[in-house]
């Protein structure tokens, strides 16, 4: 058996995901079994997710029985790209003086390579790294703060 056409398979999310399982046996099968975590899926050598999330990734199994006792199975890793989510608290209050952490979580498919922070009418603020901090919090850090992942 043989499963692909690459395995992993990697897509990007909202793209079609076409599953392709080849069987090579005497006799021939007619069709396959695609299950997913035990969960039955499919009946056909080309099973396709036309729209891909993120609930879509993980790992299909196919498997055929060509009527002699003999089975064979295969798996394939389904890969689902997408572009960086990112989530920070909304909205903190803080008293002067105080020393004030801000974490910034990206998630992404491949990784994010950095993350950035900005903050807006201010050109000059520029901060790298998942964690903000900023010290001694005065009035001048007042504002909003972006975070981005790249």
């Amino acid at each position: 058996m043989k499963v692909g056409p690459e395995n992993p398979l990697r897509v990007e999310k909202g793209n079609p995901a076409k599953l392709h399982c080849n069987v090579d046996s005497k006799p021939a099968v007619s069709s396959v079994r695609w299950t997913r975590n035990g969960k039955f899926s499919e009946t056909t050598f080309a099973y396709t997710i036309p729209r891909t999330s993120l609930a879509d990734a993980g790992t299909y199994q196919c498997s055929a029985e060509n009527g002699l006792g003999q089975s064979g199975e295969a798996d394939l890793t389904l890969d689902v790209l997408y572009a960086p989510i990112v989530s920070v608290a909304s909205s903190m209050e803080y008293a002067e003086g105080e020393t004030v952490w801000i974490k910034c979580n990206v998630s992404s498919n491949p990784r994010a390579s950095s993350v950035e922070w900005l903050k807006k009418d201010d050109p000059n603020f520029h901060h790298y790294g998942d964690n903000l901090k900023i010290e001694s919090v005065t009035a001048a850090n007042a504002g909003v703060y972006v975070c981005k992942g790249k």
